[in-house]
């Protein structure tokens, strides 16, 4: 029942600079000469209160979250919560893969 993100779409454009080629596409598109452009991924270990903290508290999901009655909010927070109980520690591990380039002017 929550609102939709009001973000726009034209902002919600991740995959177009997901992979070393897609940046590198970019870069020259804005003049720049790619000299290294490399993927890395990252770990990062949550605990089920940052994790819940962080997804409920910032960005899209905070901002459809606010667009709930009070009540309809927490209640929905609290189900998150019991499902985040029942899952095993290792879900709990993000992996993220990182695009990072280093460019010149053309």
């Amino acid at each position: 029942g929550a609102a939709p993100d009001i973000r726009p779409q034209s902002v919600k454009q991740h995959q177009r600079m997901d992979t070393p080629e897609k940046v590198a596409v970019l870069l020259r598109a804005a003049g720049l000469a790619p000299a290294r452009i490399w993927p890395e991924r990252f770990e990062r270990r949550w605990t089920r209160p940052e994790l819940l903290a962080l997804r409920s508290g910032y960005g899209e999901i905070q901002r459809r979250l606010e667009s709930l009655p009070p009540e309809t909010r927490a209640a929905c927070v609290e189900r998150v919560r019991t499902r985040l109980e029942a899952l095993p520690d290792a879900a709990l591990t993000h992996r993220p893969e990182v695009v990072f380039a280093l460019a010149r002017r053309a």
